[in-house]
Protein backbone atom coordinates (compact mmCIF):
# COMPACT_ATOMS: atom_id res chain seq x y z
CA UNK A 1 0.00 0.00 0.00
CA UNK A 2 1.72 2.79 -1.47
CA UNK A 3 2.07 5.94 0.39
CA UNK A 4 1.08 9.25 -1.65
CA UNK A 5 2.45 12.79 -0.13
CA UNK A 6 -0.24 15.21 -1.21
CA UNK A 7 -0.05 18.70 -1.46
CA UNK A 8 -3.28 19.02 -3.05
CA UNK A 9 -6.29 21.04 -3.48
CA UNK A 10 -8.24 21.60 -0.49
CA UNK A 11 -11.26 21.40 -2.06
CA UNK A 12 -11.03 18.05 -3.07
CA UNK A 13 -8.92 16.73 -0.85
CA UNK A 14 -10.84 14.26 1.16
CA UNK A 15 -11.89 12.38 -1.52
CA UNK A 16 -8.44 12.10 -3.67
CA UNK A 17 -7.57 10.79 -0.11
CA UNK A 18 -10.65 8.00 -0.38
CA UNK A 19 -9.78 7.48 -3.85
CA UNK A 20 -5.89 6.65 -3.29
CA UNK A 21 -7.36 4.17 -0.38
CA UNK A 22 -10.01 2.58 -1.72
CA UNK A 23 -7.54 2.07 -4.94
CA UNK A 24 -5.29 0.33 -2.53
CA UNK A 25 -3.22 2.98 -1.03
CA UNK A 26 -2.57 5.39 1.43
CA UNK A 27 -2.47 9.21 1.80
CA UNK A 28 -0.98 11.65 3.90
CA UNK A 29 -1.71 15.84 3.36
CA UNK A 30 1.64 17.64 4.55
CA UNK A 31 1.53 21.13 3.02
CA UNK A 32 3.71 23.04 5.58
CA UNK A 33 7.10 24.01 4.88
CA UNK A 34 8.44 22.77 8.47
CA UNK A 35 7.81 19.53 7.61
CA UNK A 36 7.72 18.59 3.82
CA UNK A 37 11.05 16.91 3.85
CA UNK A 38 10.44 14.63 6.71
CA UNK A 39 6.59 14.04 5.22
CA UNK A 40 8.32 13.30 1.63
CA UNK A 41 10.86 11.23 3.44
CA UNK A 42 8.55 8.16 4.28
CA UNK A 43 6.05 8.61 0.79
CA UNK A 44 6.35 6.36 -2.13
CA UNK A 45 5.01 9.01 -4.98
CA UNK A 46 4.14 13.03 -4.51
CA UNK A 47 0.94 14.81 -5.99
CA UNK A 48 0.55 18.28 -6.43
CA UNK A 49 -1.89 20.17 -7.12
CA UNK A 50 -3.04 23.72 -7.35
CA UNK A 51 -6.49 23.87 -7.28
CA UNK A 52 -6.22 26.44 -4.08
CA UNK A 53 -3.09 28.12 -4.97
CA UNK A 54 -0.90 30.23 -2.12
CA UNK A 55 2.25 31.60 -2.32
CA UNK A 56 3.44 29.55 0.89
CA UNK A 57 1.69 26.67 -0.99
CA UNK A 58 4.32 27.31 -3.78
CA UNK A 59 7.20 27.26 -1.63
CA UNK A 60 6.01 23.95 -0.05
CA UNK A 61 5.76 22.29 -3.48
CA UNK A 62 8.71 23.11 -4.74
CA UNK A 63 10.86 22.03 -1.38
CA UNK A 64 8.28 18.88 -1.59
CA UNK A 65 9.37 18.67 -5.62
CA UNK A 66 12.89 18.66 -5.42
CA UNK A 67 13.01 16.60 -2.64
CA UNK A 68 11.23 14.05 -4.20
CA UNK A 69 13.34 14.59 -7.34
CA UNK A 70 16.61 13.54 -4.38
CA UNK A 71 14.80 10.66 -3.55
CA UNK A 72 13.95 9.54 -6.98
CA UNK A 73 10.23 8.93 -6.40
CA UNK A 74 7.18 9.57 -8.94
CA UNK A 75 6.33 13.51 -9.25
CA UNK A 76 2.67 14.01 -10.40
CA UNK A 77 1.31 17.57 -11.51
CA UNK A 78 -2.35 18.20 -11.58
CA UNK A 79 -2.65 21.85 -13.05
CA UNK A 80 -5.97 22.83 -11.69
CA UNK A 81 -7.29 26.08 -13.28
CA UNK A 82 -4.25 26.73 -15.10
CA UNK A 83 -5.50 29.13 -17.33
CA UNK A 84 -7.70 31.16 -14.86
CA UNK A 85 -5.43 33.53 -13.62
CA UNK A 86 -1.60 35.03 -13.66
CA UNK A 87 -0.93 33.96 -10.42
CA UNK A 88 -1.68 30.39 -11.40
CA UNK A 89 -0.13 30.35 -14.70
CA UNK A 90 3.90 31.80 -12.90
CA UNK A 91 3.01 28.63 -9.96
CA UNK A 92 3.31 26.27 -12.69
CA UNK A 93 6.20 27.92 -14.66
CA UNK A 94 8.09 27.80 -11.25
CA UNK A 95 7.03 24.23 -10.92
CA UNK A 96 8.10 22.90 -13.83
CA UNK A 97 11.51 24.59 -14.12
CA UNK A 98 12.57 23.74 -11.08
CA UNK A 99 10.76 20.30 -10.44
CA UNK A 100 10.98 17.18 -12.63
CA UNK A 101 7.36 15.99 -12.89
CA UNK A 102 6.83 12.54 -14.16
CA UNK A 103 3.88 12.82 -15.64
CA UNK A 104 1.39 15.45 -15.65
CA UNK A 105 -2.45 15.21 -15.87
CA UNK A 106 -5.36 17.74 -16.65
CA UNK A 107 -8.60 18.41 -18.69
CA UNK A 108 -8.39 19.80 -22.37
CA UNK A 109 -8.72 23.45 -21.18
CA UNK A 110 -5.77 22.90 -18.61
CA UNK A 111 -3.53 21.31 -20.66
CA UNK A 112 -4.28 23.55 -24.09
CA UNK A 113 -3.20 26.64 -21.75
CA UNK A 114 -0.03 24.39 -21.39
CA UNK A 115 0.69 23.83 -25.09
CA UNK A 116 -0.05 27.55 -25.65
CA UNK A 117 2.26 28.50 -22.78
CA UNK A 118 5.20 26.47 -24.34
CA UNK A 119 4.02 27.94 -27.55
CA UNK A 120 3.31 24.63 -28.84
CA UNK A 121 -0.95 24.86 -29.43
CA UNK A 122 -1.19 27.27 -32.43
CA UNK A 123 -4.44 27.15 -33.97
CA UNK A 124 -5.33 24.19 -30.73
CA UNK A 125 -8.73 24.82 -29.13
CA UNK A 126 -9.95 23.30 -25.54
CA UNK A 127 -11.82 20.63 -27.44
CA UNK A 128 -9.45 20.50 -29.77
CA UNK A 129 -11.83 21.25 -32.96
CA UNK A 130 -8.72 23.08 -34.01
CA UNK A 131 -6.21 21.94 -36.76
CA UNK A 132 -2.62 23.28 -36.43
CA UNK A 133 -2.43 23.06 -40.62
CA UNK A 134 -2.55 19.78 -42.16
CA UNK A 135 -1.46 18.26 -38.59
CA UNK A 136 -3.51 16.28 -35.66
CA UNK A 137 -4.86 18.54 -33.08
CA UNK A 138 -3.10 16.10 -30.58
CA UNK A 139 0.41 17.24 -32.31
CA UNK A 140 0.41 20.12 -29.98
CA UNK A 141 0.09 17.97 -26.82
CA UNK A 142 2.93 15.65 -28.06
CA UNK A 143 4.98 18.14 -28.77
CA UNK A 144 4.67 19.69 -24.90
CA UNK A 145 5.33 16.19 -23.88
CA UNK A 146 8.70 16.29 -25.67
CA UNK A 147 9.71 19.34 -24.49
CA UNK A 148 8.94 18.89 -21.01
CA UNK A 149 10.33 15.26 -20.78
CA UNK A 150 7.22 14.43 -19.04
CA UNK A 151 4.17 12.04 -19.92
CA UNK A 152 0.78 14.11 -20.53
CA UNK A 153 -2.47 13.37 -20.14
CA UNK A 154 -4.97 15.40 -21.14
CA UNK A 155 -8.41 13.61 -19.68
CA UNK A 156 -12.34 14.33 -21.29
CA UNK A 157 -14.52 11.97 -22.62
CA UNK A 158 -11.57 10.31 -24.25
CA UNK A 159 -8.61 10.40 -22.90
CA UNK A 160 -5.23 11.11 -24.45
CA UNK A 161 -1.97 10.18 -22.86
CA UNK A 162 1.68 10.57 -24.69
CA UNK A 163 4.97 10.90 -23.62
CA UNK A 164 6.08 12.72 -26.56
CA UNK A 165 6.90 9.94 -28.86
CA UNK A 166 4.13 7.11 -27.96
CA UNK A 167 0.26 8.09 -27.90
CA UNK A 168 -2.54 6.18 -26.79
CA UNK A 169 -6.35 7.18 -26.96
CA UNK A 170 -8.59 5.85 -24.23
CA UNK A 171 -12.69 5.71 -24.18
CA UNK A 172 -14.91 4.97 -22.00
CA UNK A 173 -16.68 5.88 -18.67
CA UNK A 174 -19.93 7.96 -17.87
CA UNK A 175 -21.32 10.92 -18.02
CA UNK A 176 -21.83 11.50 -14.37
CA UNK A 177 -17.69 11.85 -14.21
CA UNK A 178 -19.03 15.67 -14.71
CA UNK A 179 -21.22 15.70 -12.29
CA UNK A 180 -18.74 15.39 -9.28
CA UNK A 181 -16.25 17.80 -8.36
CA UNK A 182 -12.72 16.50 -8.32
CA UNK A 183 -13.07 13.42 -10.22
CA UNK A 184 -9.44 14.51 -11.86
CA UNK A 185 -8.37 15.47 -8.60
CA UNK A 186 -9.07 11.60 -7.33
CA UNK A 187 -7.84 10.14 -10.51
CA UNK A 188 -4.34 12.09 -10.18
CA UNK A 189 -4.14 10.54 -6.68
CA UNK A 190 -4.36 7.02 -7.81
CA UNK A 191 -2.20 7.96 -10.65
CA UNK A 192 0.38 8.33 -8.24
CA UNK A 193 -0.27 5.75 -6.14
CA UNK A 194 0.05 3.24 -9.40
CA UNK A 195 3.16 4.67 -9.89
CA UNK A 196 4.71 4.44 -6.68
CA UNK A 197 3.12 0.67 -6.58
CA UNK A 198 4.68 -0.13 -9.76
CA UNK A 199 7.91 0.96 -9.11
CA UNK A 200 9.43 -2.74 -9.63
CA UNK A 201 7.56 -4.18 -12.44
CA UNK A 202 9.33 -4.30 -15.44
CA UNK A 203 6.72 -1.95 -17.48
CA UNK A 204 7.37 1.65 -18.56
CA UNK A 205 5.46 4.53 -16.98
CA UNK A 206 3.66 5.22 -19.64
CA UNK A 207 2.27 1.59 -19.78
CA UNK A 208 1.21 1.91 -15.92
CA UNK A 209 -0.60 5.10 -16.98
CA UNK A 210 -2.68 3.64 -19.72
CA UNK A 211 -3.70 0.29 -18.02
CA UNK A 212 -4.49 3.28 -14.72
CA UNK A 213 -6.89 5.10 -17.13
CA UNK A 214 -8.47 2.10 -18.08
CA UNK A 215 -9.19 0.93 -14.70
CA UNK A 216 -10.83 4.29 -13.97
CA UNK A 217 -12.78 4.25 -16.84
CA UNK A 218 -14.34 1.09 -16.97
CA UNK A 219 -15.10 1.69 -12.68
CA UNK A 220 -17.10 4.56 -13.84
CA UNK A 221 -18.90 2.46 -16.69
CA UNK A 222 -19.58 0.17 -14.46
CA UNK A 223 -20.92 2.21 -11.43
CA UNK A 224 -23.25 4.12 -13.89
CA UNK A 225 -24.40 0.02 -15.31
CA UNK A 226 -25.22 -0.55 -11.57
CA UNK A 227 -27.10 2.64 -10.50
CA UNK A 228 -29.44 1.28 -13.49
CA UNK A 229 -29.61 -1.93 -11.82
CA UNK A 230 -30.92 -0.59 -9.09
CA UNK A 231 -32.94 2.04 -10.57
CA UNK A 232 -31.76 5.01 -8.56
CA UNK A 233 -29.58 7.68 -10.29
CA UNK A 234 -27.74 10.56 -8.91
CA UNK A 235 -24.45 12.22 -8.82
CA UNK A 236 -24.25 10.88 -4.83
CA UNK A 237 -25.04 7.53 -5.74
CA UNK A 238 -22.43 7.35 -8.43
CA UNK A 239 -19.94 8.93 -6.61
CA UNK A 240 -20.56 6.07 -4.03
CA UNK A 241 -20.85 3.69 -6.16
CA UNK A 242 -17.72 4.50 -8.10
CA UNK A 243 -15.62 4.60 -5.14
CA UNK A 244 -16.69 0.60 -4.58
CA UNK A 245 -15.70 0.41 -8.21
CA UNK A 246 -12.28 1.57 -7.77
CA UNK A 247 -11.83 -0.80 -4.41
CA UNK A 248 -12.81 -4.04 -6.78
CA UNK A 249 -10.51 -3.14 -10.15
CA UNK A 250 -7.41 -1.53 -8.02
CA UNK A 251 -7.50 -3.68 -4.53
CA UNK A 252 -8.99 -6.68 -4.52
CA UNK A 253 -8.28 -7.97 -8.33
CA UNK A 254 -4.65 -6.58 -7.47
Amino acid sequence: MPLVHLISNKVTMADTVNAILAAGGRGICGDNISEVEEVNAISDALLLNIGTPHERTLDTMLKAGRFANKRGIPVVLDPVGVGVSRFRVEIIREILDKVKITCIRGNGNEICTLCNLFNVGAGLEDDYTMLTGDKSPYEPIKALAGILNTIVISTGGTDYVTDGVREQFITGGSEYCDKITGFGCMLSGVIAKDLAAGKDLNISDFEKICRTLRLYKKAAEDAEFQMQIINFAGPGTFKCLFMDKLYEYFYKRA
